[in-house]
């Protein structure tokens, strides 16, 4: 009797241990599952304090972690977001991008690495590390491993072409920066032109966002008599249309609305604001009660100011797309990584990659991440953009239904 019970003893010791070995097996054969008090890191590399400061995006990525947290994160995992500042300095972008690596971010949201582009993109793939919703200027388009919100900055070309020709007049005055990305840019507007009905009748080059005497380059402009002036140049969008109006001028200028922030932006008079035709790939915020995302989105911002955040975008005059980048992004994050209860970037990138139709919270179509549009851009999934004017300080939404673009995207593109 007594062996019997030692023999039972002995058994169960041996069923305990064999147990406990095929799940540190099981655990160690690359399980996505992890301890559900465990953060899941999420990375943001955008400028901060800089010509270009995104500090409302980074502001809206922690407010939608803070929401997603709320209600109980992503099985049970916090999200963190680790946000580095790349102030549009190659080294410095480089060197987040490495540091983020480092800590083993699950996935990046809504990066911004302007002056590092190609690197940034080389050095997150060969970790295996998923960026979503990062902005694409011009190599990300056909990066595999970025998955873009829309189709980069040739498909916002599109968007302020289209812009330009329904609601800013026939004669287009064409402005870029000089940097070689910046460069197929005049041909692309013309290309597009002879589908819209519109004509390019000035260009100009900037040399850089340091430039002040902006004399000449308004006086070109304005040499071909334009209706309509559509720009690629960030923060001096503002002051050359003040100088470009103190020669006379009085027609429309196209904006993205990441060109300007929302400070500079409304630091304008209410009758240069009047001036502005916006295009953003999401509806403005002003679009609430259109848009239940939106409300969802202020609703979260409220929240992430009560707590102390005040770079948190609550105001509904302006827009800002790397701010909705980032806020959709995350929760994107928290839905495709929650349904496959992925919990490191190697589950998450497959997740990502098998996902079709994941609602943007409403904001835009469905979104199929994987899905091409055009073979020669194969990243970009989605072509969707709204248009917006402000009048006396009131936002007026001009198309309640995205505008897809595609189809000027494959008639003007030549890269």
């Amino acid at each position: 009797m007594a062996r019997s019970k030692v023999w039972g003893a002995t058994a169960a010791v041996v069923v305990t241990l064999v147990g406990l070995l095929m799940s540190a097996c099981s655990s160690s054969a690359g399980s996505s599952v992890a301890d559900p008090s465990t953060p899941l890191k999420l990375g943001m590399i955008v400028p901060v304090g800089a010509s270009v400061d995104y500090a409302e995006a980074v502001a809206a990525a922690k407010g939608a972690a803070r929401a997603v947290n709320a209600a109980g994160g992503v099985n049970g995992h916090p999200i963190e977001i680790d946000f580095c500042n790349g102030p549009l300095d190659p080294n410095k972008e480089t060197a987040c991008v490495r540091q983020l690596i480092n800590d083993k971010v699950v996935a990046t949201v809504g990066n911004a690495t302007y002056t590092s582009e190609k690197t940034a993109d080389e050095l997150f793939a060969r970790a295996g590390i998923a960026q979503v919703g990062n902005w694409a200027s011009g190599v990300s388009e056909r990066d595999p491993n970025s998955y873009l919100f829309f189709g980069g900055q040739t498909y916002a070309n599109a968007g302020q072409i289209y812009a330009a020709a329904k609601w800013g007049g026939k004669r287009v005055g064409v402005v870029r920066l000089d940097y070689p990305y910046t460069a197929p840019y005049p041909d692309f507007y013309r290309n597009a032109c002879v589908q819209l009905g519109c004509q390019v009748v000035s260009t100009t080059v900037i040399p850089s966002n340091s430039a002040t005497d902006l004399a000449p380059y308004a006086s070109q402009l304005l040499s071909g008599n334009p209706d309509v002036i559509v720009p690629d140049l960030g923060p001096l969008i503002a002051p050359l249309l003040k100088t470009m109006n103190q020669l006379g001028y009085k027609g429309k200028m196209i904006s993205q609305d990441s060109n300007i922030n929302t400070k500079s932006f409304l630091a304008q008079p209410a009758d240069v604001q009047n001036q502005y035709i916006v295009t953003t790939p999401f509806p403005p915020p002003s679009a609430g009660d259109q848009f239940p995302g939106i409300k969802q989105f202020l609703a979260d911002m409220q929240a992430e100011k009560a707590a102390g955040n005040s770079d948190a975008p609550t105001g509904t005059a302006y827009s800002q797309t790397p701010t909705m980048d980032a806020y959709v992004a995350v929760k994107v994050f928290a839905k495709i990584a929650g349904d496959a209860r992925a919990s490191d970037a190697a589950s998450f990138k497959k997740a990502i990659d098998a996902a079709k139709n994941v609602d943007l919270l409403g904001l835009t179509q469905p979104w199929t991440p994987s899905q091409v549009l055009f073979d020669k851009l194969p990243r970009a999934s989605l072509d969707s953009w709204y248009f917006y004017t402000i009048g006396n300080g009131q936002q007026r939404l001009l198309n309640t239904q995205p505008v897809q673009v595609n189809d000027i995207v494959k008639t003007a593109y030549a890269g």
